[in-house]
């Protein structure tokens, strides 16, 4: 019946959202219902298995857990980091792993995982900085040969388009990610040419950046909800997709989508261009013994001419 209703001409509707922004852990009313409240309720909810509940309540997002999509228990959790080359070559060090987030910290590993990884960068722009419009999106994962995919901290704000793009600028010298995938837009043109003229000012070394896949055009001709669907489900059910800590952001879109209508999906999508043009690494980590211990084989570092046209 509240649905239909919001959706009726004849009615004045309000949504009022317990959490504004997952990111600064901005919350509606904080003297009655406060960040860390709003987050305990929904632990509990979901060691219940009623997840549903607490989105219904707090988020005024009212879905049935047979609904949902990218149910919660697909999620595993990994802390970590990863060490990229300007040459392609990335690992990724992997020092806890589990399925829930709260048993992290027994999730210890006996000894650190070196994974070589491929890293791809979905980008999701936003044209307004509005407090209702859609947020600007980089998304960056760690692909491993296996079809694991550790998913990295991304970029989540309502940003000027100088800011988004002075943003992927410092994401992609960060991390130098294979392929950079945005999706097509008038925007996007935009975008672009900010990179093309005013890359130097923000790159390293002052020199413009050619960032591989910026140039492709992606018009994905399915809506958002059925590419989410049928392009990202597979890898959650198949408990590939590894989440760091502090990504609440993306736990929430997840959970709160729906198959008529999503109202928070920029995170999603950020996440389904990254994944788009995905392949897995080729390269492999050999460990070897010094007097120091185990590092990596010293071939990490490619040799090729400093050339802005490398791609």
């Amino acid at each position: 019946m509240i649905l239909k209703v919001f959706k009726l001409p004849g009615w004045v509707t309000r949504r009022y959202q317990a959490v504004l922004d997952w990111d600064t852990q901005e919350v509606l009313w904080p003297e009655g219902c406060s960040w860390d409240f709003l987050m305990a309720e929904k632990l509990d909810n979901e060691k219940a298995g009623e997840a549903s509940v607490w989105y219904s309540e707090y988020m005024c997002t009212i879905i049935s857990d047979e609904e949902q999509l990218f149910k919660p228990h697909y999620n595993r959790y990994y802390r970590g980091y990863v060490v990229a080359s300007r040459a392609g070559k990335a690992f990724i060090h992997i020092t806890h792993r589990a399925k829930k987030k709260d048993q992290l910290d027994e999730g210890v590993l006996a000894q650190e995982e070196i994974i070589p990884v491929n890293l791809f960068m979905g980008v999701d722009p936003a044209s307004s900085t509005s407090i209702r419009a859609d947020y600007s999106v980089n998304f960056v994962i760690a692909l491993a040969a296996d079809w694991n995919i550790y998913l990295l901290p991304y970029y989540h704000k309502r940003v000027p388009p100088t800011d988004h793009a002075k943003s992927i600028v410092r994401m992609y010298e960060e991390y130098y990610p294979r392929r950079t995938t945005p999706e097509a837009t008038g925007y996007q043109e935009a975008l672009r040419d900010i990179l093309r003229k005013f890359s130097h000012l923000w790159s390293k070394d002052g020199k413009r950046l050619y960032i591989p896949g910026l140039e492709a055009k992606v018009l994905p001709k399915e809506k958002k909800t059925k590419r989410h669907k049928t392009a990202l489900h597979i890898h959650f059910y198949q408990r590939h997709v590894w989440f760091l800590e502090g990504m609440e952001a993306l736990e929430s879109e997840l959970s709160m989508w729906r198959e008529d209508k999503t109202k928070m999906d920029d995170l999603i999508d950020g996440m389904y261009f990254a994944m788009l043009k995905m392949f897995p690494p080729t390269h492999e980590y050999t460990p070897e013994k010094t007097p120091g211990g185990l590092v990596v084989r010293s071939d990490f570092e490619d040799d090729f001419d400093e050339d802005w046209t490398m791609a």
